[in-house]
């Protein structure tokens, strides 16, 4: 049986991507990815069931045997549904999102820290989550069928923006980027496999990032 490779993936194209030029080249590899909570995640990779997550990176002082690589600077945005009242509006306010309701990620991660910080930074009482859940498939849902309101990267849910399903309000949230970049064990020594799939999404990123790209 070919390996088995497991990495926590960010929902965002340029995993797929990676996979499929990874797969391309060595047709035997397998690969499998997980989803969850970052405690959790991180419990598996110190004890070696995955070989890396990709995600926001923690401070150091967070998880002293984890390292981080940073691969991007990614900032968050307000997502609703297409036909949502609020992209009906002239212009947005901060006024207008304190009164909406919001799904919003589980208290502690970067995303909700960052979400709550830009409130209070405005000085102004970070808004009550209506739905919290850190689950991507109850996110959409939610968001495709309710008015509920969500801020997210846009990378995320990059498919239903490129459908025209959902769409990013015109309002800049402050100071909610993030370090988006691969997190491994301080003492990983990642199989061929693993260090293939790391090399292609390094690959990708700096190819999309790079504005003389073509």
């Amino acid at each position: 049986m070919a390996p088995l490779y497991e990495f926590q993936a960010a929902r965002h194209p340029r995993p797929p991507r990676a996979i499929s030029n990874v797969l391309a080249q060595h047709p035997r590899l397998r690969f499998s990815t997980a989803e969850g909570q970052f405690d959790t995640l991180a419990a598996k990779l110190r004890a070696g069931d995955i070989d890396f997550i990709l995600g926001a990176l923690r401070p150091p002082e967070y998880a002293r045997d984890l390292k981080g690589e940073a691969l991007l600077t990614d900032r968050m945005s307000v997502v609703v549904r297409e036909g949502h009242p609020l992209t009906r509006l002239p212009k947005i306010t901060m006024d207008d999102l304190m009164s909406a309701q919001w799904i919003l990620s589980n208290h502690g991660t970067p995303s909700r820290i960052l979400f709550d910080l830009s409130f209070t930074a405005a000085n102004l009482i970070p808004p009550v989550e209506a739905v919290e859940t850190s689950d991507h498939a109850i996110l959409r849902g939610l968001l495709l069928h309710s008015d509920l309101v969500t801020v997210i990267s846009s990378h995320q849910l990059h498919y239903e923006i490129a459908a025209g399903v959902v769409k990013v309000l015109d309002i800049a949230l402050p100071n909610t980027s993030r370090v988006i970049g691969i997190i491994q064990r301080m003492d990983s020594r990642p199989s061929p496999g693993a260090l293939a799939l790391m090399t292609a999404i390094r690959d990708i990123i700096a190819e999309i990032e790079d504005p003389n790209s073509t």
